[in-house]
């Protein structure tokens, strides 16, 4: 499972695209609300991560559940929104 984590506006991003499989610095070392929605936007999952492991694996336990359209990342502290990651394909999609 590849994902693409976008983490501010692409006119302030210091890549055009983020990078694939790569969680930005900021990220890395922070206790994180990770919230999976579907195509309609309802969210269908969760999890509370730490670290940058945590995270990586949380990313690929939800989006192992076929429904899951996008993840959002959320500062568990504060609640306030960091990211979103949304699948990436390497190849033809299923």
């Amino acid at each position: 499972m590849h994902f693409r984590i976008c983490d501010r506006p692409a006119e302030r991003s210091a890549w055009l695209l983020p990078p694939i499989d790569a969680i930005p610095v900021k990220l890395r070392n922070c206790a994180l609300a990770v919230r999976a929605f579907n195509v309609d936007n309802l969210m269908i999952g969760s999890e509370l991560v730490e670290g940058q492991q945590q995270l990586e694996d949380a990313i690929e336990r939800l989006f192992a559940d076929p429904r899951t359209a996008y993840l959002h990342l959320h500062f568990a502290a504060a609640g306030c929104y960091a990211a979103r990651v949304n699948r990436f394909y390497c190849g033809p999609r299923p």
